[in-house]
């Protein structure tokens, strides 16, 4: 496998890569991706996002994707490990791009969602990198017409925690460009996520988002107020990060949780679910880590960092 991929690299071309990896690519064909984890009702949800291509600490001994798999080896081993996009560099090169890809794959992440970063590499090198992605990419609302980028960028992903099904679905609003057509974005994650919970009778849908432009009318609040079945609406990275999650009533008047991370791995998100024999929720708890930070620091260590950090995150 591993000269394969280096003969993929060296001719760089989208057909060769289409010939060795066509049974990868056959693997991928499904809308969806279902993957067993540890058996039981009580589960983790750790979340990043922006990564940025940052594998080393970016603000002194903190962050970067080091420091987020040392909070990865802490916790719960039931964890669906996510990030909600621009986990490379629109700026770096590709061997910055494999590497990124490389130690997330390493770390266990199960999904993400493709935010501008992603699409600002330019069409033609995402294809040639995405083979190596172990991860789902998940993404409702773009339409690509590359046949390899298509293959590999799914609606939603399945994952399984015991008799607990979790749907994940991913959503952005970057700018139509050749090779990209951009649905509306609330109306296509409400088709999705209603797809996951009555189709495909999902106990939790959860939403990648990643929104670039048009803040006013496209972002997780509005989003979260005009949704339907979505449960958590995991945001793409902020200016400012809220220490907790928050909910807020969807159009059905039901709760939509909603949480956030720093950019460059500063912060990792935790939601800790417990649901009872009947696969309903009887309890979620949300925490943050701040990548780096000793695990025994005190409260208020932890909190005058925190704000250090996501004071420019």
């Amino acid at each position: 496998m591993v000269s394969k991929r280096r003969s993929f690299l060296k001719k760089s071309s989208i057909l060769t890569g289409t010939m060795l990896l066509g049974s990868s690519l056959k693997a991928v064909n499904a809308l969806s991706k279902n993957v067993e984890l540890s058996s039981g009702s009580t589960f983790s949800i750790l979340h990043t996002s922006g990564l940025s291509g940052q594998i080393a600490p970016t603000a002194g001994p903190f962050g970067g994707l080091r420091k987020i798999d040392q909070v990865f080896l802490r916790r719960n081993k039931n964890a669906l490990k996510v990030d909600s996009g621009n986990f490379l560099n629109a700026g770096s090169d590709v061997k910055n791009h494999l590497e990124i890809i490389r130690q997330m794959n390493k770390m266990g992440y199960l999904a993400t969602t493709v935010g501008k970063n992603e699409l600002s590499i330019g069409l033609e090198q995402l294809a040639e990198i995405l083979p190596f992605v172990d991860f789902q990419l998940v993404n409702c609302n773009y339409e690509f017409s590359n046949t390899i980028i298509s293959s590999f960028i799914k609606p939603y992903a399945v994952f399984n925690i015991g008799k607990i099904k979790i749907g994940v679905t991913g959503v952005g609003n970057c700018s139509s460009i050749p090779g990209l057509q951009v649905k509306e974005p609330f109306l296509a994650v409400n088709e999705t996520a209603k797809k996951l919970k009555k189709d495909l009778k999902c106990d939790l849908v959860v939403c990648l988002t990643q929104f670039s432009h048009n803040l006013k009318i496209y972002n997780d609040k509005k989003l979260a107020e005009s949704s339907e079945y979505v449960d958590l609406i995991i945001g793409g990275e902020q200016d400012k990060v809220a220490k907790n999650a928050f909910s807020l009533k969807n159009a059905r008047q039901y709760n939509v949780m909603i949480s956030h991370a720093g950019s460059k791995g500063k912060t990792v998100g935790e939601l800790n679910y417990e649901f009872n024999q009947f696969n309903i929720m009887t309890s979620l708890t949300h925490t943050y880590s701040i990548s780096g930070m000793n695990e025994y620091a005190s409260l208020g260590q932890k909190h005058e960092v925190f704000q250090l950090l996501t004071a420019t995150a």
